[in-house]
């Protein structure tokens, strides 16, 4: 399930994408107004998608954010994994590291493993910007 987090920093990216089209730059207070998302709690999700590098974060008079590079070239999975990776996940035993020591044996494991990638592969083939054309939501 995915978290309101991972709900928040699709939305703000979408927000991006779409202001991209203008070459605007939007400040994290108009961002979190326009999409209704708590200021504090924006900030941290920005610094995520900042440290990722997702969005570029601009100081000053005018200052603001901006998509790192084109809509096209972000899928959802790199909004996702920068964010809360584990908020797709179809398991915990799919985590990796320590997981499940049946995992090996385990043809749940072996089946969930195989959805994941498709799932992955799925959100990795949808662009943002593909997104933001279908989108009406304004910001």
């Amino acid at each position: 399930m995915m978290t309101r987090e991972t709900d928040y920093a699709l939305r703000t990216a979408l927000c991006l994408a779409k202001s991209e089209a203008n070459d605007a730059v939007v400040s994290t207070l108009v961002l979190a107004e326009k999409m209704s998302i708590p200021y504090r709690f924006l900030r941290k999700i920005v610094s995520k998608l900042v440290n990722a590098g997702l969005l570029e974060s601009r100081r000053g008079k005018g200052g603001g954010l901006v998509l790192s590079r084109a809509a096209s070239e972000i899928s959802l999975l790199d909004i996702i994994q920068a964010v809360d990776p584990v908020s797709v996940l179809m398991n915990r035993c799919l985590e990796g590291g320590d997981g499940c020591e049946r995992a090996p044996l385990c043809g749940v494991h072996q089946s969930l493993d195989e959805m994941q990638q498709e799932l992955n592969a799925k959100l990795r083939s949808v662009s943002l910007a593909a997104v933001a054309s279908r989108d009406q939501v304004v910001c």
